[in-house]
């Protein structure tokens, strides 16, 4: 099993002795996939490529399929990396093994700038897990 810091409001978190907080299971897949959401896609594929959708102006809907393309594709390939890099190393808790449902739609109808999103996914030992975000364009 690895071990991770854990992270909150962007920080490392300590207990009150001063020592970092870790996090495992189902917190630690929660938190690599928040990290996972906020990053362009890097050059092993890790991450969601939402930042590139800032400044996209144009049909509410037209965003909100390319936001949950993103968010599937970017899903799709967390498991396969995980598969492929971590699945010696890492527990069925926080081992992701399919995508649930992805949701993307503007707040408002007639909104061009503000998208909410969720997804649920499955661990290997058989727990769902959602996150919720907001993305201003």
């Amino acid at each position: 099993m690895s071990q991770t810091f854990q992270i909150q409001t962007g920080d490392v978190l300590y207990d009150t002795l001063g020592q970092p907080v870790y996090v495992s299971g189902k917190v630690k897949v929660g938190q690599d996939l928040t990290e996972a959401t906020l990053i362009p896609t890097n050059d092993i594929g890790f991450g969601f490529n939402l930042i590139n959708l800032v400044g996209e102006i144009s049909d509410p809907s037209i965003v909100a399929s390319k936001l949950d393309t993103n968010i599937t594709r970017g899903l799709d390939r967390f498991i396969t990396l995980q598969q492929q890099n971590q699945r010696l190393v890492r527990s069925d808790d926080e081992l992701l093994s399919s995508v649930q449902s992805v949701q993307a739609g503007a707040f408002a109808p007639g909104n061009y700038t503000d998208f909410k999103f969720s997804y649920s996914v499955n661990t290997v030992a058989g727990d769902s897990l959602t996150k919720v975000g907001e993305i201003t364009l």
